[in-house]
Order: structure tokens, then sequence, then C-alpha cells
């Protein structure tokens, strides 16, 4: 087999770093390695894009020398990992610094997925080389270095190997710092354990006519790990044909809508000829793309997403993506483990069918789908130019969330959101009679003919909901509040809502923006109003709401234990919007309103607060007449 030769440029050396007390001796010229990996699998070595070998260290064998080679512009380097993702990997690295000098960089990730320079520099330099675009390194590190940090692994455990690399500019700061991979790193597909697979004898490789050790690519006694391939094109499954009763899983909005009227329509079933895929169909109504959205917490951070996007030509492309940790961007994923199948666009409607493995190898951004997860049902009417195809912000379109988990690889029938609220489906109104089992009042105490009281109730005929009855002495609104916190922030809020004119009352459906104290009406209204009044200067109403609606955006499930505020405000509308409250509202102590039952208290604070406004009024007035009394 043809052996790369090194360079003049190349140097041979052990450089021990500030933190080691010593480096062990460099290997021989005819030293051993065990090829652990190479890319494309079975590649020449001078050929491979990675190639990765190991062995232990003769003169101290509580080292691993390695011998790291492959093309890359900026860095390539091994990560160990206990659990396959970039997280906590321990990172050992050849990069070009600020004057593309070729230096050695042990490194790690912390919990996220950014990559740090170790505090204590663990890693003995032997050859270390870039020419035409090509590292070759050769360094040896302690199988277990006791870095007092906690940034190293101890490399005789099981460990995932992850094979990175960075095609441009590499490294920035000074002492240099790793840049973000080009793509996401290939991965062993088995924990590994190195000291194991290096640990027979290997062979002995030739020496190149320079004399430089390159490590042998025989594997004709050479202990192998299970290479791992490069990344393949998806093999795809047969398309079959399909009609609807073909599948098992779906989701419609609105709920129980026929499919050419739906906004949104999810088909889902597992491929008849190969069940380790996943078969989708979407149509739905947007200009730009559709898509379905996998997530562990309802929310898009980390959302697992498949979908179609109109190009520039009105044709439809697929988009294997994901949404990162920290925010809610979508990012076209590097690797697209999903395969076309057919399309359509027209009339501001886009379907698609496709296909997904249930387990794929790109274990960085794309979940496995036997799992119970939150399906996130998304549109959107930005057009993307973006090439390869990706999918832009859905505005206003904010995806519809699942009420419950769901695994897809075993579920049938709807798994949809629930009904929007509607005359058609609001329960009954509660009888003259009917009895509260919560109460809230200011003052506080639940006295009889309280300036404002809350009262809450389970509705008889639909358990799914709650009834309210609000009464209040103000001549604009009146509204309770929900808070997961004792602040109005993101509060969900009901509101009974006094005409310019005076002759009717609205209830209104609002919510707290999650960083101003400023109210805001629901897009979706999910309230069933039964009665309202405005006589003698109060204001009171009927009305329910599901526990939990599918407006998961602006909406709480009230099954949990929240605050809650009460608050009234003297501003009219005619549209139900309410204007800033007359005071800050006292907050009741934080229960489940779903079975709380008796008089909820105020918070020490808002009762504090009412004290002092009755203690002011005395003494305002004395103020008062001080100032107007003549002498």
């Amino acid at each position: 087999m043809a052996l790369a030769v090194l360079a003049a440029a190349a140097f041979f050396l052990c450089l021990a770093p500030a933190s080691l007390n010593a480096c062990p001796t460099s290997p021989a010229l005819n030293a051993s390695y065990a090829t652990i990996y190479s890319i494309p699998n079975g590649c020449e070595q001078s050929s491979c894009d990675y190639f990765l070998a190991a062995r232990l260290n003769d003169a101290d064998p509580t080292y691993l020398d390695f011998w790291l080679e492959g093309n890359a512009g900026g860095w390539i380097a091994v990560g160990f990992s206990a659990t396959s993702s970039m997280a906590n990997a321990d990172v050992l690295a050849c990069a070009l610094d600020s004057s593309s000098t070729p230096v050695l960089i042990d490194a790690w990730n912390p919990a996220g997925y950014s990559n740090t320079r170790d505090t204590q520099q663990d890693l003995c330099s032997n050859v270390l080389e870039h020419d035409s675009g090509r590292f070759t390194c050769s360094f040896a590190r302690a199988i277990n270095t006791g870095d007092p940090n906690g940034q190293d692994l101890q490399l005789d455990s099981d460990l995932y190997l992850l094979l990175a690399t960075r095609s441009t500019t590499g490294t920035s700061g000074n002492p240099p710092e790793l840049q973000k991979h080009s793509s996401t790193p290939p991965r062993s597909p088995s924990a590994l354990n190195v000291v194991s697979l290096v640990t027979p004898p290997a062979i002995s490789p030739s020496v190149s006519s320079s004399e430089q050790p390159v490590p042998s690519t025989s594997s004709s006694s050479v202990p192998m790990a299970t290479p791992m391939p490069p990344t393949p094109p998806l093999t795809c499954p047969p398309a079959s044909p399909a009609s609807e009763s073909d599948y098992r899983v779906f989701a419609r909005i609105p709920a129980g809508c026929e499919r050419s009227s739906c906004t949104y329509y999810l088909a889902v079933r597992t491929n008849p000829d190969d069940p380790e895929f996943l078969d989708f169909e979407l149509e739905g109504d947007a200009q730009s793309w559709i898509a379905i959205g996998l997530s562990k917490t309802a929310s898009m951070e980390s959302a697992d997403v498949s979908g179609c996007v109109v190009q520039a030509d009105n044709s439809v492309a697929v988009v294997d993506a994901w949404n990162t940790p920290d925010s809610t961007n979508n990012v076209r994923d590097t690797l697209q483990d999903i395969s076309f199948t057919s399309s359509s666009f027209g009339d501001s409607r886009i379907s698609c069918t496709f296909s997904r493995p249930i387990v794929s190898g790109d274990t960085e951004q794309d979940l496995p789908m036997n799992d119970n997860y939150y399906l996130l049902f998304g549109r959107g009417n930005t057009s993307s130019t973006a090439q390869p195809p990706a999918l832009n912000y859905h505005g206003p379109l904010t995806p519809v969330v699942s009420n419950s988990l769901v695994d897809i690889t075993t579920a049938t029938g709807e798994v949809g959101p629930p009904a929007e609220i509607g005359p058609s489906n609001c329960p009954p109104a509660p009888t003259s009679g009917a009895v509260y089992r919560l109460n809230a009042t200011v003052p506080d105490g639940c006295p009889d003919n309280a300036d404002y009281t809350v009262r809450v109730r389970t509705n008889n005929q639909n358990p799914s909901f709650l009834d309210f009855y609000l009464e209040g002495k103000t001549s604009g609104w009146i509204a309770v509040g929900f808070s997961p916190t004792d602040d109005m922030l993101t509060a969900d809020v009901f509101a009974c809502v006094v005409s310019s004119d005076g002759s009717t009352v609205s209830v209104t459906d609002a919510w707290n923006l999650p960083s101003i104290r400023s109210n805001v009406r629901d897009t979706i209204q999910d309230v069933c109003p039964h009665s309202t009044s405005f006589e003698n200067g109060r204001i009171s109403c009927i009305f329910s709401r599901a526990i939990q609606t599918s407006d998961t955006d602006n909406d709480l499930n009230l099954n949990g234990n929240y605050f809650i505020l009460l608050g009234r405000g003297n501003s009219r509308s005619d549209t139900g919007t309410l204007s800033r409250h007359e005071d800050n509202p006292p907050i009741a102590k934080a229960v489940n309103p779903t079975v709380f039952s008796g008089c909820v208290p105020l918070t020490a604070d808002a009762v504090h607060a009412a004290s002092m406004r009755v203690l002011m009024v005395p003494i305002m007035l004395a103020i008062i007449a001080l100032i107007i009394l003549p002498e």
C-alpha cells in the first residue's frame, strides 16, 4: 500500500506542555500503530479524508500515541464522548493558529456545544505538519491525565469517537481556540475502548524515505474497530402509493376538518416495505413551507423538524432541519436524512410526501422518532431563496402544539390539537344556583359584597372546562389572571370589558407579554361567554374556558399551580382590549384552580398594599384639610 511521505518542513520532536512534568519518549521510527478509523472506509492512508491510528507508548504505557491525518484547512480533531453527543466531549486537535503554524490544542465541550480550550494542556507533540491543505500530526496523551479541572476523560473507558474537521480558518484568540466545525462530525456507531483496541501487537509499518514514522494501514493482524463508513446518501425505501386508509396517525387543524379544507393536515404510517422508515404526508395553506416538528418540551428549542419548502420556481423541496438548543432559530441539517416522494404547490397550498428513518445516524441534529414527543404543526408564508432550501421564520403563524406527548411510531388515530373553542363545543352555562369551590376577593378573606370577587368551579357537564364568575366595583373592566410567578409577565388573562356607551359587556381572552407589562388580546379567543351585566357601577360576568386549549403560545394549561391576579380598570373599550389597571392588581397565593377548594388568601404584599391604601385615605384628607383651612 502506498504511504504518504512527510515533507521536509515537518518536524519530529517531543514538546512537553508547561502543565505536564514530562512527556514520554517519542515513538521509534518503525513504531506500529493500529488503524482506528479511515474515511472513506478502506481508503489508502494518503488519500483518506480522515485517518486516525493509535498505539500504547513503548516507554510509558500509561500514554497513548496518536496519529491523526486528513484534509482540512483549519483543524482536524478526534473527540471522545460518553454519550455520542458533543456536549462534555474531550477533544484533541491539530490546528493552524493565526500565523498558519500547526499547533496542538487540548479542548473540551462544556454542557453546551461550544468548544473551549482546556485550562491544562495535556498533549505532547511529536509530529506537526500542514501542507497543501492536509494535516499530519503525531502526539501523545496520558490515558488518565488527572486533570484537576475535570476537562479530560479517561481514555481506557468505553467512549464514542467524534471525527471532526474544519475546512476554513480554524482558530481564534491567543492562545488559540477551536472555531466551529464545518459539518456535523461523523461518530462511531458504538462506544469503543481505544486502549483495548491497541493493546494487542500491531503491524510494523514501512518507513518513508525521509525516515519519518508513518503508521501502517495494513489490516492483516492490526486490531480494528468496526470501521465507520463515510456518510452515504440516505438509502430510501420504496415509495409505495397510499390512500388515507393506509395511514394510522393523523393531525387536522381545525380538528375534524376534511383534508382538502384543513389549514394543516398530517398523516403518518410505517413504510410497508421498510419498517425502519416512517412515511409522512403534509398538506396545508401556506405560501412558503409546511412542517412537522418533534419536541421534548413543547417549545421550538431543540426540535427536530421535517418539512417541505416552495422554491423560486414554485417546485417543492423537502428539508431535514432542527432548532438550535439555545434559540428558536431553524437550521438545515448537515446530513439530510429525508427522502422525497412527491409534492405540489398551487393557490397558496402545499402538499408533499416523504420518508424519514425512525433512528437516524445523525444523533446531533435528529431525534430518534421511537420516543414520546410533543408535535409542532408549523407553516410559514415568508419566501426563501436559500440554496440549498431552508425554512424561514414562521412569522405570525405560530406553530400549534399537540396537547400531549405522542410516539408517532406506535400511535393511532388523531394526535392533533383539541378543537378550538366556539359555539359548537362550549359547555352549558352554570345554573343560577351553582356552587363555586374556589373564591378570591378584594379585600382579603372572601367577605360578602367584596369590592371584587373571583369564583371558579369545574363545569358539571364537561369537566375539561372551568366556569368563572367575576364581579367587581369599577366602570371599565374586571379581570382574573393566572401567572406561574407573582408577577404580571406571561400571565394568562380573562376579562369582562364594558363598551364605550356602557350598554354591553364583552368577555376577552388575553395575555401579558413576557418582556414588558403590556396586555395583548389573544389571536384565538378561547372563552365561552354565558352572561354579563353592568349595573350600578358593578360589572359581573360568567364564562367558561377549557383547562387546556390548542393555543399553547398565549394560553396556560390551568391544571397547575398559579398565582391569581385580581385586576380592575376604569377605561372602556368596544374591541375588548384592556387599558392599564387602576392600581397594581392584588395577587392571591398560588393554587391549582382545577382542584383547589376554599378561599384563596392574598399574598402578604397584597394585603399590606391594601392596608396602606386604607390608612392613606384619612392621612390624605388630614393633609388636604391642613392645606385649605385658614389659620
